[in-house]
């Protein structure tokens, strides 16, 4: 077979018809059967169920990182080949790549803006985005200079499943050992075309999915000869004519070339050049948080090329991206070691702003910035071997007091320090961290350490000062704060009152309790407690106490996990919550090994001491506060540095002036008056289903159609 002619397959309708003509069949013929096909197809692990450790990514790009990650192994496999002695990343970098090392450290080490270069790490791993048989589902190269393979290595290596090559202890260099790999990517293609060279000997295969009539599920294979091996190439190429980038990878005399035809990735990272901010460059930029070697972007789609501006670039990495960026404030930056449960962790932190101080407190400004160094905007990263692994939301900040950073702070928490057990930090989608007794308390021990960062209260102090709107009177604010506190604590004293344990009956009885539980149910009924006040949390089981005792339960408030003293007794148990901030709480109760969950409980703690006479007095440290550019129209706010809650009404927001575009502004400041209580007393009313909401959007709905309801009868 001849490589020029694999080369020029650019979309699936090429491949079919290529392999209809010269191995019978192409996969898309109905009533497949095994033995139909076996001549020429290999199951990828040899196992036809194979499609289960497949198909386990929901997004396409993300395969594409694994792809990226396996050639940046490959390169550090190669210059560990040809000297042993590099055996870490560093000691590669140093000696392989020692200009473009000099640079990366300079920048990292000095925070400085100079322009990067890659000098003698250019094209090593590069990404190529062209056109595929529909706009919709481009074809990518992807190709390393790295160590190359055999064909007889394939199905060990990159057609493995779950081979473990990478898990050695001893390559501390290669960083892809935490994930599925690039077999992940297989399932968001048409189909994926193979090529690895080494020692200028080329070795193909072509990896479909196909649907077996004996199979209830597809399948993965991949192409071989007629003696099951993989396929070996002429190099009948002399001079190239085609994508220029491939050129490179023809010039090498190792490396491996991945062709993912019709590639399903997210359209807001393609619906444009992906080479542009907020594109897939940024994706990549966020994944490869702390990559070693750049990675090249090329865009080759013919519609974009008539730019004349379009343009290759390379992927640094947005912690490099930060060091060298003007939007990187460094005053407020910031790093830490935090201890939990006898492990050490690398925590630094950086704050992105546009570089005009008038714009730091417009989220609008931010936001648009911010995504350009962090695609996910979730502002903490864990990262694993410099990628991406997953993150929290802003929400986990701001209550804690953050509350003006969202979209200006990026927090990474670096789990190498815990080296075998990084592995175990994460659940095996790498969406949660486990809930285990290694990572118990650490989220919430890490958002009270990052809160109480000197540095970040006084920017946060610094931003509420930028966005706080003084457009509407003060005496006028006062006057409605006041008006929305009376009406919202008699909101809550209407809830409010005690009722006994369910059976109970209010007076003692003779109950059978069992020797297991079935349920458990928060039976408090009062919603306000004083700042001096006892708060026990009584959760009924039915059981008796050394049934209470035998089992581990775990309370959550404001869904994190606490620890407080407990007292078992018959029939319930007993929480001592008596350390909370002053605020809005939600409480609920687990049994986890009986997968059992007790109803959620709210109320209020709020700042006033309970009186000596004992009677309910009932007060609430409380203020609604106006801001200029903030992206939701209303935010609810407890304030622990202020011990206080606060409601936000951004009354500058665009939708505000989309629902009265026909008003005069002084018409306009009329409407925002009026509808400050009913928008404050809304979000307020709904509580913890509203504060909890991350969804920037729905909650911005769900208070315009408050706002629609209010103006026709205005």
């Amino acid at each position: 077979m001849k490589l020029s002619k694999i080369l020029k397959i650019e979309t699936i309708s090429e491949l079919n018809n290529f392999l209809k003509e010269n191995f019978a069949y192409n996969l898309e013929e109905r009533n497949l059967t095994q033995s139909k096909i076996k001549k020429h197809w290999s199951l990828i692990g040899d196992n036809p169920s194979n499609a289960s450790n497949i198909d386990v990514l929901s997004h396409g790009e993300k395969g594409i990182i694994e792809r990226i990650t396996n050639g940046i192994d490959a390169i550090m496999e190669n210059c560990f080949q040809k000297n042993p002695k590099n055996d870490t990343i560093e000691k590669i970098l140093q000696s392989h790549f020692p200009r473009y090392n000099a640079i990366r450290e300079d920048a990292i080490k000095n925070n400085n803006t100079k322009k990067m270069y890659s000098k003698d790490a250019e094209n090593q791993v590069v990404i190529a985005v062209n056109d595929g048989e529909i706009p919709s589902r481009p074809t990518i190269d992807i190709y390393d200079l790295g160590i190359g393979l055999e064909g007889s290595k394939f199905n060990k290596t990159i057609l493995s499943l779950q081979g473990g090559n990478k898990i050695s202890s001893d390559k501390k260099y290669l960083i892809g050992t935490f994930g599925q790999g690039g077999s992940t990517s297989l399932s968001f293609t048409d189909a994926t075309i193979i090529i690895s060279k080494i020692n200028n000997e080329y070795f193909y295969s072509v990896v479909k999915s196909v649907d077996l009539s004996e199979n209830k599920n597809h399948a993965y294979v991949y192409l071989t000869n007629s003696d099951k091996k993989i396929i070996a190439l002429e190099n009948d190429i002399s001079d190239w004519k085609g994508y220029k980038h491939i050129e490179n990878y023809l010039s090498s005399e190792n490396g491996t070339f991945i062709r993912m035809l019709g590639a399903d990735i997210s359209s807001e990272l393609r619906n444009g050049e992906v080479t542009k901010p907020k594109m897939l460059l940024d994706y990549i930029n966020t994944e490869l948080y702390d990559t070693k070697i750049p990675v090249k972007l090329i865009e080759n789609r013919e519609r974009y090329l008539k730019n004349k501006h379009v343009q290759s670039r390379n992927i640094y990495g947005t912690k490099l991206k930060l060091k060298t960026s003007k939007n990187n404030h460094k005053d407020f930056n910031g790093k830490f070691k935090f201890e939990h449960n006898n492990y050490s962790y690398e925590v630094e932190y950086f704050t992105i702003l546009p570089i005009d101080e008038d714009e730091w407190g417009l989220d609008n400004k931010c936001k648009e910035k911010y995504k350009e160094f962090n695609y996910h905007e979730k502002p903490i990263f864990y990262t694993v071997s410099g990628q991406y692994i997953s993150g929290e939301a802003f929400i986990k900040l701001k209550n804690n007091g953050l509350n003006f950073l969202q979209y200006r702070l990026l927090v990474n928490v670096n789990l190498d320090s815990l080296g075998q057990q990084k592995y175990k930090f994460f659940t095996t989608d790498r969406n949660k961290i486990k809930h285990s007794e290694f990572t118990s308390g650490f989220r919430e021990a890490l958002y009270k350490k990052i809160a109480s960062e000197p540095t970040l209260i006084n920017l946060n102090n610094i931003i509420a000062e930028k966005s706080i709107n003084s457009s509407i009177d003060k005496d006028i604010l006062d006057n409605i704060s006041r008006e929305v506190k009376d009406k919202y604590l008699k909101f809550l004293k209407n809830k409010g009152g005690h009722i006994n344990p369910p059976g109970s009956g209010g007076k003692k009885n003779n109950i059978l309790y069992k020797n297991r539980i079935e349920t458990i149910e928060i039976f408090n009924k009062k919603k306000i407690f004083y700042s001096n006040e006892n708060i026990d949390i009584n959760v009924s089981t039915g059981a008796t106490k050394p049934t209470n005792i035998a089992h581990k339960f775990d309370i959550f408030v404001n869904d994190r996990a606490v620890y407080p003293d407990i007292t078992y007794l018959n029939g319930k148990i007993t929480f001592s919550l008596n350390t909370l901030n002053v605020g809005n709480h939600v409480v609920e109760v687990m049994i986890s090994n009986l997968d059992i969950s007790s109803n959620k409980y709210e109320f209020l703690k709020i700042s006033d001491k309970k009186p000596e006479n004992g009677k309910l007095k009932g007060d609430l440290n409380f203020e609604i506060k106006t801001v200029n550019g903030a992206e939701l129209i209303c935010d609810v706010v407890e304030s622990k540095s202020e011990k206080k809650l606060i409601v936000y009404i951004c009354t500058s927001h665009d939708i505000f002036k989309s629902l009265f575009g026909n008003l005069t502004e002084s018409q306009l400041n009329e409407k925002r008056k009026k509808l400050i209580s009913p928008i404050a007393l809304f979000t307020l009313y709904l509580s913890k289903d509203y504060t909890q909401m991350e969804n920037v959007e729905k909650k911005n709905n769900l208070v315009s159609s408050l706002i629609k309801s209010f103006s026709s009868s205005m």
